[in-house]
């Protein structure tokens, strides 16, 4: 595996993620969208470190409420930034 070094580091934007997580919605086996493909590509591990921080995490949040996505699965999303942040 490539050093950490070698790997793409950068900022998803806002409209990026939301547009991913509408795609995941339904995702059979192929992603229907760019961000979908991007998100799941970075799910399956090793195409980018994802930079994000406290402000970004409420910004995503923030949307994603005002757009009307269930609380709980807001949540969901975040834990998974959490669980990767420490690994």
């Amino acid at each position: 595996m490539a050093s950490r070094t070698n790997i793409p580091r950068g900022v998803v934007d806002t409209s990026v993620f939301v547009a991913g997580i509408a795609g995941f919605k339904s995702f059979v086996a192929s992603p229907p969208n760019p961000s979908a493909a991007l998100l799941r590509r970075w799910l399956d591990g090793g195409l980018f470190v994802w930079l994000v921080s406290e402000e970004i995490l409420t910004e995503y949040k923030y949307v994603l409420e005002r757009l009307g996505v269930r609380r709980h699965l807001i949540g969901v999303s975040s834990i998974g930034f959490e669980k990767r942040r420490s690994t």
